[in-house]
């Protein structure tokens, strides 16, 4: 079996170069048949292993031999006379006491007068404050050497117990260097935290007495692990209260594996319908991420797969070659480096974007879902029967909505910061609490939401029509306005919300990107036939702040419009099928409405 080897030495010799105990033991206790005087002492232990080598020494610890009792060392007391008392030593005839403020005993506070009494208690009501006590003894007409001394703090009434908050117990982190908080307790003034992988806290790993009025730590670097911590206050006086609870954390920095890619094969060509993604399985991992982009820088937001081994696309792709990526994340939110970049090609199939409108007055216009879309819109347009493939001028224009704009709807708790580096010269500033959202309806195809980042700035998800895009970390070195997160989407109606997922984030503007307002310059009466773009509705649009779109796209062409082309047409219509959208829209409407023509929004 192993071997031990204890030492023990006097609290004057910290290198141990004279131990008074130096003894070799198989056992993991000891002890010493001798007598050892009263005093303090340093001990420590090294063990040898089968090869008779030796390891290294513990850390050393300290232990006192002495009579005294009460009150314990480094204790506190609400008792303004507390009663010191001590044991008895073999063959005295006298005791001596001193109490003093300080550690040098040079103005104790009372003149003891040496009795054969192990108990003794101040004249008068000790002040608040910390004192120091020792005894010694008369054996055979000879005093002892003085114990050594015991600090006793009087105080008033001790703080209350912390209340710990975060990390949540049982909380699991990819973070080595968390911060750890917890309420405030009554009476407090400091706070002492310790952390320890024993939930015994024998021997903490960190033991820290935070500044006054802190109620946070932000912990030295922890090997990854188990962990268990805890928070005691400390009053004025550094008297202690009682600990808290203790919470238990893991911490976790290695990522996982990186997944192997299994299909498609690099460069395949493949259908909508054949189309599978997967890859091996890899332990120890919670979800799966993916990037789909005919892009190579990736613009598009990162896909969560779950746990599966697979992924098919919802909808079909537009012919065309994409990139792909993945990687695997772990409980903890540690993430793989991501896999090669590899390529496919969609080759049939219907495809998100082969959307081909007819001119016939009852067939139904395809819808445009509120989804992100590939940045790159494939170029070819599949001809009708009738009309021969058109180009739509985009018409559109970049609109600021600054985030105290009455347009987008404030929950929770949001305050307004002014600063000339903010876009409109301020901006929204959240109050720390998961109920802070803001949220904005608008038409158009591209958003940017501007915001401000700090080190003190948190993490808040950017949601779109119900499907979280994209998580932001605002946390940075240094403050910076004008960072920029923007997203590519379907033609139509939005709904986006921000919401914070952890501490405070500050919000500046909203930049979409939407058809600008059609000049009104032509007084021509009705009825005059129009060609119907992809994707644009047939109705004069509504001015409507601050998009100026209709909030839905109408499903089908009203009845009234004919479904021939009339023989003669008014001057200001060109004599060919433009091959454009007419840059002249008439200022008439026609005189019957379609009966399911969307509704105006209210701009109020």
């Amino acid at each position: 079996g192993k071997v031990y080897n204890i030492q023990v030495t006097g609290e004057a010799d910290p290198g141990f170069n004279n131990p008074l105990v130096n003894i070799d033991r198989t056992t993991t206790s000891y002890t010493d048949p001798t007598a050892l005087d009263y005093g303090a002492y340093l001990w420590r232990v090294r063990a040898q292993d089968a090869l008779l080598n030796w390891g290294g020494f513990s850390p050393a610890n300290t232990f006192t031999v002495t009579v005294h009792s009460l009150p314990k060392d480094e204790s506190a007391t609400t008792l303004t006379q507390p009663t010191f008392s001590w044991n008895a030593m073999t063959g005295a005839t006298l005791y001596d006491f001193e109490l003093a403020d300080n550690a040098d005993f040079s103005s104790p506070v009372w003149d003891y007068i040496p009795s054969t009494a192990r108990t003794t208690k101040p004249p008068a009501a000790l002040a608040h404050g910390i004192y120091y006590w020792h005894v010694r003894a008369q054996v055979s007409g000879v005093w002892t050497s003085w114990m050594p001394a015991w600090t006793v703090i009087v105080t008033p009434p001790l703080p209350g117990k912390p209340i710990l908050l975060l990390p949540a117990n049982n909380a699991l982190t990819d973070d080595n260097t968390p911060t750890f908080t917890w309420k405030v307790a009554i009476g407090a003034s400091t706070y002492q935290i310790q952390i320890d992988n024993n939930n015994n806290f024998i021997s903490p790993e960190q033991d820290v007495t935070v500044g006054v009025g802190l109620s946070a730590y932000n912990a030295s670097e922890l090997p990854d692990g188990v962990y268990w911590w805890r928070v005691r206050a400390l009053n004025s006086f550094d008297a202690p209260g009682a600990w808290s609870s203790a919470f238990k954390l893991t911490v976790d920095t290695t990522p996982p594996d990186v997944p192997v890619i299994l299909s498609p094969a690099p460069g395949a060509k493949v259908t909508n319908a054949k189309l599978i993604l997967s890859w091996n399985k890899v332990s120890d991992v919670q979800r799966y991420e993916l990037q789909i982009d005919p892009d190579l820088n990736f613009p598009q937001p990162v896909i969560n797969a779950g746990n599966k081994t697979s992924y098919k696309p919802p909808k079909p792709l537009s012919r065309g070659v994409y990139y792909w990526h993945m990687r695997a994340v772990d409980k903890a939110g540690n993430a793989s480096e991501w896999t090669l970049i590899r390529t496919f090609e969609i080759v049939a199939g219907v495809t998100a974007e082969d959307k081909t409108p007819t001119p016939n007055g009852g067939d139904t216009l395809p819808t445009v879902a509120p989804t992100v879309v590939p940045t790159e819109v494939p170029t070819e347009v599949l001809p009708t029967a009738t009309l021969p493939p058109t180009e739509v001028p985009p018409n559109l224009t970049l609109q600021t909505i600054e985030s105290n704009n009455p347009l987008v709807q404030q929950y929770g708790e949001w305050a307004a910061h002014d600063t000339a580096l903010a876009s409109g010269g301020g901006y929204l500033y959240s109050s720390g609490s998961l109920n802070d959202v803001l949220t904005m309806a608008f038409n158009g195809t591209r958003l940017d939401v501007i915001y401000v980042k700090h080190p003190a700035l948190g993490q808040f998800v950017i949601e779109v029509d119900g499907a979280p895009l994209q998580l932001v970390d605002s946390a940075a070195a240094e403050s910076e306005f004008g960072a920029k997160v923007s997203f590519v989407l379907g033609a139509g109606a939005h709904t986006v919300r921000v919401y914070a997922m952890s501490g405070t984030v500050a919000i500046d503007a909203f930049v979409i990107e939407a058809p600008a307002a059609p000049p009104a310059t032509s007084t021509v009466e009705p009825p005059i036939l129009t060609v119907v773009p992809t994707e644009v509705p047939t109705e004069v649009i509504p001015t409507v702040v601050p998009t100026e779109v209709p909030t839905e796209v109408p499903t089908e062409i009203p009845t009234e419009v004919p479904t021939e082309v009339p023989t003669e047409v008014p001057t200001v219509v060109p004599t060919e099928v433009p091959t454009e959208v007419p840059t002249e829209v008439p200022t008439a409407v026609p005189t019957e409405i379609p009966t399911d023509a969307p509704p105006e929004r209210q701009t109020g």
